[in-house]
């Protein structure tokens, strides 16, 4: 009988409990009609993310020593892509970039003492370049 009514007095508890929760977790909808009137209203205005600075433009390998032949990776960062990508003698050597322009291919045509330069730039204008010895 002791159980009985300890049960009955727990699901009494319990009931009382869930209907507290149900009637006072229950608030009204949130109205979206005045929206436009607040962002109309609100002096707030964000940044423009394309006018974010980038870092500067850079190229990898800085320098290298390079014979006949040779093909070296290269790789652009920072800067605004797409990159392009040229040589200072096209004679001693070619770059050609891949479809992702942050990356080419030198190919040295020049012997062991040519030197030439690996040039990239970006679409704002700003050039590196990286020296071929």
């Amino acid at each position: 009988m002791k159980r009985l009514r300890t049960f009955a007095l727990m699901l009494l508890g319990l009931v009382a409990m869930s209907g507290l929760l149900f009637y006072a977790g229950c608030e009204d909808e949130p109205s979206n009609d005045n929206v436009d009137n607040y962002f109309e209203n609100s002096p707030y205005t964000s940044a423009d993310r394309n006018n974010n600075p980038s870092a500067p433009l850079a190229i990898s390998p800085s320098a290298i020593k390079a014979k006949a032949g040779q093909q070296v990776g290269y790789a652009a960062g920072g800067g605004r892509t797409p990159y392009s990508w040229s040589v200072g003698t096209p004679a001693n050597g070619a770059v050609q970039a891949g479809s992702d322009t942050s990356y080419a291919i030198y190919t040295h045509l020049g012997d062991t003492n040519s030197v030439n330069s690996v040039i990239v730039s970006d679409s704002t204008g700003a050039v590196v370049l990286s020296n071929v010895n």
